[in-house]
């Protein structure tokens, strides 16, 4: 494994120009031109520029003799609405069939690569595809700057799913021979000129670098490389400011979990939520299950089982708090919460449910699951609190500052968007983003703050298209 950091202050940046810079691997990068202005003063032609108003002022001094006449032009402004409705109805009545479509305030050009993540921090936001990773100003659209790949890297293959508080996010790219998403990148989105903080080649592991997984905590990098299995050997930690190796969680003491034989042996490590969880097996018939504190690495708790009770982990759904696949499916598969404390609070059927990034989404103090309703379990107990049906093909795509969560699902060339209460299930519409008629696919990623949604959606020759829309 080799960690090297990047010195340099400067990566090809091309502000205020209204073009796109995207490296694929180490090659060049290769431009797409459009034009296209920003909100806030920038004016012209909308083609990949701002659909928004703007507001004037002028102030006309016109003369006659002996009489000075001051006109004055009252200005004009165009508030554009950015609230959210936050309170709850008597009843989770279905949004109205045609909410209102929303604005569109700037677009860059399309590129022909595929997403991978989509992070908003400030007034950045960084796009992150199969072509490279290229950061964006949120207020007009403007390209920032683009993150060269670490050196002899191919293409991007995965991503977080969002930065750190301070902004910091991860990336794997293609390496090696084979080609296999070995590569990690950490990128400073705050930086002068952006690009990567330091990077690191890790070892391909036995079962292959499938369904990674990245996480980036105040302290701490953890990646799995095969986040289906947790196989041991595909998992990393690294100490976020330095890029340091760090050593994985050790097992618990064989008085933690009762372990008879007394030893514990890790066979699979997981994370998410600033949580590792690990996996440990004493002999053939006792298993158990331990916590860790992401960066810190320190141990929280363990819980064992032996015989029947010892179930096999097979994913991690949720680190903050613990919910954990258990079993191999069929009528054995179930969804089991943790307290803080490691006790373990209740199970649910988990049907087809797979242990895949944003596979199920914790609230305040509910988990919601769509199957094919959604319905909202208590964490405290697992009891459903309500449940409401939702067109086919709804996801998630985030929760808001205010405690809604963002759904959206796509309708012929538009897609609906409604923020949903999580207290009660009511539904309040939160508009349509127009979609190519003639796109080849439905896949859509969401960023968003308090002012703007941020929308990568594929057009009619399958290509990939950024835009913002006043919220």
């Amino acid at each position: 494994m080799a960690v090297q950091t990047d010195q340099s202050s400067d990566r090809a940046t091309d502000r205020g120009t209204g073009y796109d810079g995207e490296q694929r691997g180490a090659a060049g990068g290769e431009r797409h031109g459009e034009s296209g202005g920003g909100p806030g003063g920038h004016t012209g032609g909308h083609t990949g520029g701002p659909t928004g108003g703007d507001a004037e002022g002028r102030i006309g001094l016109l003369a006659t003799v002996g009489v000075l006449l001051l006109a004055v032009l009252t200005v004009s402004v165009v508030v554009l609405s950015r609230d959210i409705v936050g309170g709850t109805a008597e009843t989770s009545a279905a949004p109205p069939s045609e909410p209102s479509r929303l604005a569109e305030v700037w677009r860059t050009p399309e590129v022909d690569a595929s997403p991978l993540g989509l992070w908003v921090h400030d007034e950045t936001l960084v796009r992150v595809t199969t072509r490279g990773v290229v950061a964006f100003d949120t207020v007009d659209g403007r390209t920032l700057w683009q993150a060269a790949a670490p050196p002899d890297a191919g293409a991007p293959c995965a991503a977080s799913r969002g930065t750190n508080v301070a902004g910091v996010g991860a990336v794997l790219y293609e390496g090696g021979a084979s080609g296999a998403c070995t590569v990690l990148g950490v990128v400073d989105t705050r930086a002068s000129g952006g690009g990567l903080r330091w990077w690191a080649t890790l070892d391909e592991p036995a079962t292959g670098a499938a369904s990674p997984v990245l996480g980036v905590g105040e302290e701490t990098v953890n990646v799995s490389l095969d986040g289906a299995s947790g196989a041991v050997g595909a998992f990393h930690r690294f100490a976020l400011d330095t890029g340091d190796a760090l050593p994985p969680p050790e097992p618990p003491p064989a008085e933690a979990g009762e372990c008879p034989s007394g030893v514990w042996e890790t066979d699979a490590l997981r994370h998410a939520d600033g949580r590792i969880l690990a996996s440990h097996a004493c002999g053939p018939d006792r298993r158990a299950v331990s916590a860790y504190a992401a960066d810190s690495g320190e141990l929280l708790w363990t819980r064992s089982a032996e015989g029947a009770e010892a179930t096999p982990l097979t994913g991690l759904l949720a680190g903050d708090p613990v919910l954990v696949l258990r079993g191999g499916g069929g009528a054995g598969h179930e969804i089991v919460a943790h307290a803080e404390t490691g006790e373990e609070l209740w199970r649910l059927p988990a049907g087809g449910l797979t242990a895949t990034p944003g596979a199920v989404t914790v609230v305040d103090d509910v988990l919601l699951l769509s199957s094919p309703t959604l319905t909202a379990y208590g964490l405290a107990d697992g009891q459903p609190r309500w449940t409401t049906s939702l067109p086919s093909g709804t996801r998630v795509h985030g929760e808001d500052s205010n405690g809604m969560t963002l759904l959206g699902h796509v309708d012929g060339d538009r897609m609906r968007l409604l923020w949903l209460d999580p207290a009660d299930g009511t539904q309040h519409p939160a508009g349509e983003l127009p979609l190519d008629p003639d796109r080849t696919g439905d896949h859509v990623m969401l960023a968003y703050d308090e002012h703007q949604l941020y929308v990568v959606s594929q057009t009619g020759s399958d290509r990939l298209r950024l835009r913002a829309f006043q919220r």
